[in-house]
C-alpha cells in the first residue's frame, strides 16, 4: 500500500493515486462483502463509485470536479462507517486501500477550499442532493430550477 507523504508534490500525489489505484485494480474483491452490507455499507457501490471517482481525476489531468468530491466524501464516510466493522485481514486491507484512495483524491482536489466546505452545494451555490435508492446507492443529483424571469418581475 502506498504511504500517504504530506509534503508531496501535485505530481507525486499523482504518482501515488495511479499506482495506488493500479495496485487496487489487480487486488481480488473480498467475497463475503459481495453479499453483506456490515454497517449497512455496501462496498461493492462504494468501490464502483470511487473507480468512476479516479476514471474521472484521470480525464481531468488530476482535479476533480465538486460534484467528484462530494462523492468521495461519502464514500469515505462510509469507509469510516465500516472499517472498524471488518475482521477478515483480506477485507481489512482491500477496505484500508479504497480509504486511503479517497484521501488522496480528496488531497488532490483540494477540497479544504471554501467549494468543498459546504458538500451539500456545488460551486455556484447549486445544491447537490443526496439520494439513495432501495439498495443503499448514493449519488449526486444536481437540482436545477430554471427560473421564469417574466414571474419574477410580476408580469
Amino acid at each position: 500500500m502506498v504511504t500517504m507523504n504530506p509534503a508531496g508534490t501535485p505530481d507525486e500525489l499523482a504518482r501515488m493515486i495511479s499506482r495506488l489505484y493500479e495496485e487496487h485494480e489487480r487486488a481480488a474483491f473480498p467475497d463475503r462483502l459481495r453479499a453483506e452490507e456490515p454497517s449497512g455499507v455496501n462496498l461493492v457501490l462504494v468501490d464502483a463509485r470511487l473507480a468512476g471517482c479516479v476514471a474521472t481525476w484521470q480525464a481531468s489531468g488530476g482535479r476533480p470536479d465538486a460534484a467528484q468530491g462530494v462523492i468521495v466524501r461519502e464514500c469515505l464516510d462510509d469507509l469510516d462507517r465500516v472499517l472498524h466493522r471488518l475482521t477478515d485481514g483480506h477485507e481489512q486491507l482491500y477496505a484500508r486501500r479504497l480509504h486511503e484512495l479517497a484521501q488522496l483524491l480528496v488531497r488532490s482536489g483540494d477540497c479544504g477550499s471554501a467549494e468543498c466546505e459546504h458538500p451539500d452545494q456545488l460551486p455556484g451555490g447549486v445544491p447537490a442532493v443526496r439520494d439513495r435508492d432501495v439498495e443503499g446507492a448514493g449519488h449526486v443529483q444536481v437540482v436545477e430550477q430554471p427560473m421564469n424571469h417574466r414571474a419574477a418581475r410580476g408580469r
